[in-house]
């Protein structure tokens, strides 16, 4: 039945999905660094694919298996529970650990929509500026986080958390002058984010040296589980925390793909841009979409080289309702 749907119809499905519904959909049909393509084109690779009607419109099994087999786990689990009453106080015991594991691995099998078995969920908080002189922008703090982003998800094997949801957290815990995070923030802020690791980042300027600093933190211990830095000079931003980056991607991703990694930057874009990304991402924070997409817009024409990044960045912090 499903193979007779028209294209309008799978184009009118795809059009309708949100940004972070199409990933998964791409995901699912393994398309190659999906989350560096537009919505529109990445619609339209969808919308070209064989076997897009098979997960746009589900058989009735697709859609409902796990259903199916949640009632059976719940009925073989309520059968478990009547045959201990019957039986000896040992195997009581043992039947009772068993359904205990049963239900922990279904509880665990998902965290939202996304699987956990197979997937890891990370969220690039804000930068925390470290620097003597507290002169610097506060949205530069966004900006290092959003480019932390764009270069992480390189990767096809892990979700990168979008820059907007973390914003969201931000102002529900009111985070904006929180110096630093104890285990019980991380925890929440995981928990609110659906991400089993976080990336803390900070940073800092001596004079004309500038010092960047990412550590990944496990949300549930608490424990580090990579820390990396590099120094260089006051300018070099963007290349800075790039090389962090690819040292934490190689740590979290060891098979990245290496035309993937040609996105990781060597350049890097003057501090002034970088102030006026800063400011285009509080526009769209304030609302100001229109106003906050043409100023990233007109970046990526001035900075040709740098266009796959600042693409990537229009396309983490901008959410169709």
């Amino acid at each position: 039945m499903n193979e007779n749907i028209p294209d309008k119809v799978v184009l009118k499905k795809l059009e309708s999905l949100s940004r972070d519904e199409l990933n998964v959909v791409a995901k699912k049909l393994r398309i190659k660094s999906y989350r560096r393509l537009d919505q529109a084109t990445l619609i339209t690779v969808l919308a070209g694919t064989n076997n897009i009607r098979s997960q746009l419109f589900p058989s009735w099994w697709a859609s409902h298996h796990n259903h199916v087999y949640f009632a059976a786990s719940v009925l073989l689990a309520l059968v478990g529970f009547y045959l201990s009453l019957w039986a000896p106080g040992p195997k009581e015991t043992e039947s009772e650990n068993r359904s205990q594991a049963s239900s922990s691995k279904q509880a665990n099998m998902y965290v939202g929509n996304a699987s956990v078995d197979d997937q890891q969920t990370i969220a690039v908080l804000y930068f925390e500026d470290l620097s003597a002189d507290d002169e610097q922008s506060e949205s530069l703090k966004k900006v290092l986080s959003s480019m932390m982003i764009s270069f992480l998800s390189v990767s096809d094997n892990v979700t990168i958390v979008e820059r907007m949801r973390i914003q969201e957290v931000y102002a529900e815990l009111e985070l904006s002058k929180s110096k630093q995070f104890n285990q019980q923030t991380v925890a929440e802020i995981g928990k609110l984010l659906g991400a089993r690791q976080l990336v803390l980042g900070s940073y800092f300027f001596f004079e004309d040296t500038l010092r960047i600093d990412a550590r990944l933190v496990n949300v549930e211990t608490g424990a580090t589980v990579v820390s990396e830095g590099a120094n260089g000079g006051s300018a070099e931003f963007t290349h800075l925390l790039s090389g962090v980056s690819e040292k934490i991607l190689a740590k979290v991703d060891q098979n990245a793909n290496d035309q993937n990694r040609e996105f990781l930057v060597r350049q890097n874009l003057p501090k002034e841009d970088l102030k006026e990304i800063g400011k285009a991402l509080d526009q769209l924070d304030d609302g100001e979409k229109e106003s906050g997409i043409k100023m990233l817009t007109q970046l990526k024409e001035k900075h040709v080289g740098f266009a796959p990044l600042i693409s990537a960045i229009i396309s983490q912090n901008i959410r169709d309702n």
